[in-house]
C-alpha cells in the first residue's frame, strides 16, 4: 500500500535481529520485513493468500465480487450496515447490468423489465443497510420519491464515512473479523 513506503523506508535499514518497541510491545521488525517485505508496525500484516480467500480486513473496502456477492447473500435482508464500497459496487454492477440488458433488447423488452425487478430488491437493501451504516434508518430510502432534493441527501449520505465502531444497526463493516489473526509476536 503506498501509506507503508515511509515504513519500509525506515525499517529496511534495520537487520533481522534489531527489535523495536515503539509500537507498544516488542515485536521482530527486521526479520519481519525480511520474510515477508513489509514493517509489522505492531499489528498482523494481510499476505496476498488473506485477500485472495476472500478475507475482509480492517479498514479494507470490499471489492467488485465481494460487494456483488454481498449484495446477492443478503438480498432481501436490511439489517445490519453496508460500507461505502459495498454500496457503489453494488450500484456499479447493478447499472451495468441494466444498461447492457436496455442496450441488448431495448429498453422496453421483457429482459429489461426482468432485470430491473430481480435488482430493485437487493438495491433497496443494500441502500438500507448503507444508511444503517451511517447510523441513520432504512425509512430515509423514501428520499428518493423527492426529486432532486432528496436524491442530493441521499448521494451525500452515501458518499459520507459509515459510524466508526458499532452503532445501533450492528458492527462496523469494515472492523477485524474474528477469523482474522490478531497479531505477529517474533
Amino acid at each position: 500500500m503506498l501509506w507503508d513506503l515511509p515504513f519500509v523506508a525506515v525499517f529496511s535499514r534495520l537487520n533481522a535481529s534489531e527489535t523495536s518497541t515503539a509500537f507498544g510491545a516488542d515485536y521482530s521488525i527486521g526479520s519481519h520485513l525480511v520474510q515477508t517485505g513489509r514493517p509489522c508496525r505492531g499489528r498482523w500484516q494481510p499476505t496476498p493468500a488473506d485477500r485472495s480467500l476472500g478475507r475482509r480486513l480492517e479498514g479494507d473496502a470490499m471489492n467488485l465480487g465481494q460487494a456483488i456477492q454481498s449484495g446477492f447473500q443478503k438480498y432481501a435482508n436490511g439489517s445490519g450496515r453496508a460500507s461505502r464500497s459495498e454500496y457503489w459496487y453494488w450500484l456499479l454492477f447493478s447499472t451495468l447490468i441494466q444498461v447492457a440488458a436496455d442496450l441488448v433488447t431495448g429498453a422496453q423488452s421483457m429482459l429489461s423489465i426482468v432485470v430491473t425487478l430481480a435488482l430493485l430488491l437487493p438495491s433497496v437493501a443494500v441502500g438500507i443497510r448503507r444508511l444503517h451504516d451511517i447510523d441513520r434508518l432504512g425509512w430515509f430510502m423514501l428520499l428518493w420519491l423527492i426529486p432532486i432534493i432528496g436524491w442530493i441527501v441521499l448521494i451525500y449520505w452515501a458518499c459520507g464515512k459509515g459510524t466508526t465502531g458499532e452503532n445501533r444497526f450492528g458492527p462496523d463493516p469494515l472492523a477485524v473479523t474474528s477469523e482474522s489473526p490478531v497479531a505477529v509476536n517474533s
